[in-house]
């Protein structure tokens, strides 16, 4: 047996010159325990960040933004393409309740979209209307607009902004004029 391992590891359970090493010169018994805020053990779940769904304050603030976004759908300039393609659809009173009830469950809270319909896909959702460019920009507009005018922090506006810009881009199915 190595002399020089048992004099720096002290242990005298640790046999051969490789056993406990992990790095050259180095045997796990050379390194500390871990240290733990004592409120922790070694197998406590890390503590998860709020959820968008919390950082709005839930279903109450949801519900305004959605409701906003819609108003504004409706009567200002950057919606008009998306009022377009909204009344080729089901209708704005069932979008409104549909598009809260999957933001709620996309953004971290109650999945109630899911349960009543089965799925929350969202390529799926829309596969029945033409999503190019102009409509995808026309929503983002919207919901800036939206996102003002219910005056969420802008720190959370700007992570809901990050969510909507991906799911914007994956709904798009078809080309840009001229591209």
């Amino acid at each position: 047996m190595d002399a020089h391992f048992f004099t720096r590891c002290g242990r005298e359970n640790c046999a051969g010159d490789d056993a406990g090493r992990i790095a050259p010169g180095l045997r796990i018994h050379d390194l500390a325990p871990p240290v733990l805020p004592p409120d922790r053990t070694m197998n406590a779940p890390t503590p998860r960040p709020p959820s968008l769904f919390d950082q709005i304050g839930g279903e109450e603030p949801l519900r305004r933004l959605v409701n906003a976004f819609y108003d504004i759908s409706e009567t200002h300039p950057d919606g008009a393409a998306l009022h377009r393609l909204h009344l080729t659809g089901f209708g704005i009173e069932h979008l409104r309740q549909a598009q809260f009830e999957f933001l709620c469950g996309f953004l971290g809270g109650p999945r109630y979209y899911l349960e009543r319909m089965g799925h929350a896909n969202l390529r799926q959702m829309h596969a029945h209307l033409a999503i190019g460019e102009e409509e995808a920009t026309s929503w983002l507009r919207c919901m800036v607009h939206a996102i003002e005018r219910v005056d969420l922090p802008r720190d959370v506006g700007a992570r809901l902004m990050q969510h909507f810009m991906r799911a914007t881009e994956a709904l798009k199915n078809r080309p840009s004029p001229g591209g």
